[in-house]
């Protein structure tokens, strides 16, 4: 069965002293799903591997990514719009926000900021949210649109995710 690559942006801050991209193959079935279909695949594989996610609708903007350095939200973006013709899909975290692990980024001030805008509801605790993937956690409550508009807004993600 063909295969792409998937280079994944890894950093543990507890053991490893720098990041580092790790390469891992993927069948081919996964270019027509959404990219947060292929982490959370590749989890199974590796469950040390961080990310966020929540809603799979493209509403809570947790599990916002760099894929071939197009900004955007795992769960509404299919591999193939980002593939097109490659064969290798390179996921990073958001740039410009720290990183907590792997793919995870510090997006407290993010939900502090949107806690100043009137009519949002913002959770409290989410300063620095340490998440390793499972469902229902980390922004789910903030309103719709509230999320993935604010970093629109701020150049974080592109128009079109």
């Amino acid at each position: 069965m063909a295969k792409f690559t998937v280079r994944l942006y890894r950093y543990n801050p507890e053991q490893d002293e720098v990041p580092y991209n790790q390469d891992t193959e993927v069948d081919e079935e996964f270019r027509n799903r959404m990219v947060l279909d292929v982490l959370e695949h590749l989890k199974t594989r590796d469950p040390t591997l961080s990310f966020r996610r929540s809603c799979r609708e493209g509403v809570c903007g947790s599990d916002g990514l760099s894929m071939n350095g197009r900004n955007g939200l795992g769960c509404i973006t299919r591999v193939a719009d980002i593939l097109g013709k490659k064969d290798t899909l390179e996921i990073r975290p958001l740039p410009g926000m720290p990183v907590i692990r792997d793919l995870v980024v510090e997006s407290g001030e993010v939900y502090r900021s949107l806690g100043a805008a009137p009519g949002l509801s913002v959770p409290r605790g989410l300063t620095r949210h340490r998440h390793d993937g499972a469902p229902g956690k980390a922004g789910g409550s903030v309103q719709r649109v509230s999320l993935p508009r604010h970093w629109q807004l701020h150049g974080v993600l592109s128009q079109g995710a």
